[in-house]
């Protein structure tokens, strides 16, 4: 905040629901943590508060100025998310209804037993259309290719089967064709990173190539040569 006067004032940040707690050993109430500052005329002053998230999921914070004339807040979300690796499982049924009015299934969770603490999440969803939730969630499989010649490519035929998909059934739009043309560009120039001189292609820089990733780069970038510009000579 700025002010019009030279001034000491006091800088909160306020801790009200327990979300989080502060590095800063204090004996203290843990729900706030206060530090006086002098800030000049129409100036600035920064001050930090070192905080650790209680939680996984949103928590928030907010911060007041305040001295003997005025006083000022802003309150803001902070996304707190694991710090491990993100697993994703999809479990899939086909329930078929033209024969019987009903049918049950049993659907077994296998959460690993080091998983962080309220890192899991579990959605069940019901489409009358076969393809009707990869349509809806094209963002989570949308993905900027990146990692090994293997985990690239991993990441680089998704976009290449949406961008088709939805092409063929014309029901593309402009940002998610501008976004997977962007990661396809990418890919590419990522897995050439990975060709050997003898025009095999290797999980690592500097390896041998593989028979089995050299012809998955090359199948998958005939087909991506519909979309984007490819080397033929690669």
């Amino acid at each position: 905040p700025r002010y019009d006067l030279l001034h000491i004032g006091e800088k909160l940040a306020l801790n009200k629901n327990n979300e989080f707690e502060f590095v800063e050993k204090s004996s203290g109430d843990n729900t706030r943590r206060t530090k006086a500052v002098f800030v000049p005329a129409n100036n600035g002053h920064a001050v930090s508060f070192l905080i650790k998230a209680r939680k996984l999921g949103e928590i928030a914070i907010k911060i007041e100025a305040v001295n003997a004339l005025k006083a000022d807040s802003v309150e803001h979300i902070l996304r707190v998310i694991p710090e491990s690796h993100l697993i994703r499982r999809n479990e899939a049924r086909f329930v078929d209804l033209t024969k019987q009015r009903s049918a049950s299934y049993d659907i077994a969770i296998d959460i690993p037993r080091n998983v962080d603490e309220g890192s899991v999440f579990i959605k069940f969803t019901l489409d009358p259309d076969l393809l009707g939730c990869v349509v809806k969630n094209l963002d989570s499989l949308i993905q900027l290719p990146c990692g090994s010649g293997e985990q690239n490519m991993m990441k680089f035929v998704p976009n290449v089967v949406i961008l088709d998909y939805l092409s063929e059934t014309q029901t593309i739009s402009k940002e998610i064709e501008s976004k997977a043309i962007g990661n396809l560009k990418r890919g590419y120039q990522n897995q050439l990173r990975y060709r050997n001189s003898d025009g095999s292609f290797s999980v690592f820089r500097g390896r041998s190539g593989g028979t089995f990733l050299t012809a998955f780069v090359a199948q998958s970038f005939k087909l991506a040569s519909k979309c984007i510009s490819i080397d033929t000579n690669v």
